[in-house]
């Protein structure tokens, strides 16, 4: 789908070869008819031809045009990027006015060549897929005889999990329509472009919303003063004198050591 959309694209705007445009449509023509012709089986693969000149004289010279042109493109892209890294590096006069550098026609250029260079590109791999499909689907036929080979031994000596098994592919498979392309962009989306973790459930801003409310209410609030209870008045008596003799042996400290007592450090003469 993607594929066809940049063919038309790039065909409106007159930037593709009329070569790669008859490849395209060739190439999108014979992967319709495999895809209808699939269900032949294996004898519908042993007439598969590839589209294009058959002879091999001319599928030389094709992919030799093709080949000299990506080449001429990607010299003439490299040259347009290697003018536009110099501009960038001149920098731009006091005016604001750009200096030696790229007009709009060559600016243009530059956008033409990347799109018939991504044109020629596109044609190659629907070539490759074309050539794939084939070897893919005979692949996967073994697959399934093989796979069938097994459930068939497999049924003979476990009956009842064969029994499961014929239950559980007698549901029907999941089927999704799609009514608009905008549905199907959305289903790659989710099923494609959706990273393997989770992400994150808020913003930055947010979290630190979060993390300062908490500072608030809970780090910065005063804490609870605690009252220490006793079981009886001695207790009580024995504990307040324990504290008072702490405090006369800390006062009797400081009296013996004064501040800037142990500085040594200092002329001596």
């Amino acid at each position: 789908i993607f594929f066809r959309e940049f063919m038309a694209g790039v065909e409106r705007l007159g930037v593709c070869r009329r070569d790669d445009l008859r490849a395209f449509d060739s190439i999108v023509d014979a992967l319709q008819q495999s895809a209808d012709s699939s269900e032949a089986g294996p004898a519908g693969f042993s007439s598969f031809r590839e589209p294009g000149p058959q002879s091999p004289a001319a599928r030389r010279d094709e992919l030799v045009a093709r080949a000299k042109f990506e080449k001429e493109v990607d010299t003439k892209i490299a040259a347009l990027l290697r003018k536009r890294r110099e501009a960038a590096r001149r920098g731009r006069t006091e005016d604001g006015d750009p200096v030696d550098g790229i007009d709009e026609e060559e600016e243009r250029a530059f956008w033409a060549s990347l799109l018939s260079r991504a044109a020629a590109e596109t044609v190659t791999q629907m070539g490759l897929i074309l050539r794939e499909q084939p070897l893919l689907s005979m692949r996967m036929q073994d697959e399934g005889q093989r796979r069938g080979g097994l459930e068939t031994s497999d049924s003979r000596m476990h009956p009842s999990r064969a029994a499961q098994s014929s239950g559980e592919s007698a549901r029907k498979p999941w089927v999704y329509t799609i009514k608009d392309r905008t549905d199907l962009r959305r289903l790659y989306r989710e099923k494609v472009f959706t990273p393997g973790h989770n992400l994150p459930s808020m913003s930055l801003a947010e979290c630190a919303a979060i993390e300062m409310e908490m500072e608030v209410n809970q780090i910065g609030a005063a804490k609870p003063k605690v009252v220490e209870e006793y079981s009886t008045a001695q207790a009580q008596a024995e504990r307040e004198e324990e504290k008072e003799l702490e405090e006369r042996a800390w006062d009797d400290w400081k009296d013996d050591n004064p501040k800037g007592s142990g500085n040594k450090m200092r002329n001596k003469g």
